[in-house]
């Protein structure tokens, strides 16, 4: 789910010497993340809309009457693309106009962040006998959290798997595990970002 807020509904833009304006540049300026941040814009009025995804700055330009650079000010809308857990540090979005001399005095709106954790649904038992079915034991969405880990352990209390959240799915084998037809299984996984620790058992059915 893409997550936007508008920036600013209610931007007045007044050029005190009657210059039409040339130029807007608009930057995340503050705990900007690429490919995670963006700016939304709607595309018209003969302007020319340059975004830098390195440096997360909007470059607008063209000569334009003040309300013409108003109407697209107030159209900007943040945009976050990561889908569930979000950098949740406040982003500050600063705005300049300029004509053909001077520029304006810049213009700061923060966005904040609400607690953007997703509580994940974790399969407490998976079936790796080949048959194409339920045959890895996978936590949906997981790979948005990639600092989280996994563990399993044996009931006596041994690691026998252990593995980061980009690749956490688990075909059921180790050096530890049972060869009987059924077996339980501890497992314990952690989201260090929002301190949040999953505990329970796992049952593993061949």
């Amino acid at each position: 789910m893409i997550q936007e807020s508008a920036i600013t509904d209610s931007a007045l833009v007044i050029d005190g010497d009657g210059d039409k304006l040339q130029k807007a540049i608009i930057s995340i300026s503050t705990n900007y993340i690429k490919n995670e941040d963006s700016l939304f814009y709607e595309p018209g009025q003969d302007l020319n809309f340059q975004w830098n995804n390195t440096a997360g700055v909007l470059t607008v330009l063209g000569v334009a009457r003040p309300e013409v650079y108003e109407e697209v000010i107030r159209s900007l809308k943040y945009i976050n693309l990561k889908r569930l857990a979000p950098n949740t540090l406040k982003r500050d979005i600063d705005i300049v106009l300029f004509d053909a001399d001077t520029n304006s005095i810049t213009y700061r709106r923060e966005i904040l962040f609400k607690n953007s954790f997703i509580d994940l649904d974790i399969p407490s038992a998976f079936t790796p006998n080949d048959d194409g079915v339920n045959d890895t034991w996978i936590i949906t969405n997981l790979d948005q959290y990639e600092d989280s880990n996994i563990y399993i352990f044996a009931r006596t209390g041994q690691k026998i798997f252990e593995t980061k959240a980009q690749r956490h799915q688990w075909d059921g084998s180790s050096k530890g595990s049972s060869g009987a037809s059924w077996y339980l299984l501890l497992r314990r996984f952690q989201i260090p970002k929002y301190e949040k620790v999953y505990k329970g058992t796992l049952t593993v059915l061949r």
